[in-house]
């Protein structure tokens, strides 16, 4: 390649959109996370809590695929009712 540097070429990685996460996602974690340990508080099974909770899935799956890892794992150590249920759908998900 005549006139081109070989040194000055680099990968460039692909940069996705990422998303942040808004009031919104702040709001289901947290509804999330006081339905999650009320459940468990009155002995509800993790299929009952799966149920209870179905409507969240979609929003959560999307969160989950969408926003930086570090960003999540803050809201993960966090709100332990919100991780817990997040590793309900993920098991769930494997096992379809």
């Amino acid at each position: 390649m005549p006139g081109v540097n070989l040194l000055t070429l680099r990968y460039q990685p692909i940069k996705r959109n990422v998303m942040v996460i808004s009031e919104y996602d702040k709001n289901q974690i947290l509804q999330i996370d006081e339905q999650v340990k009320l459940l468990q508080m009155k002995g509800a099974s993790d299929e009952a809590i799966i149920d209870a909770l179905l409507e969240f899935v979609p929003d959560v799956t999307c969160l989950v695929e969408n926003v930086e890892t570090k960003d999540l794992q803050i809201y993960l150590a966090k709100y332990d009712g919100f991780a817990y249920f997040l590793s309900l759908i993920s098991l769930t998900m494997t096992q379809a």
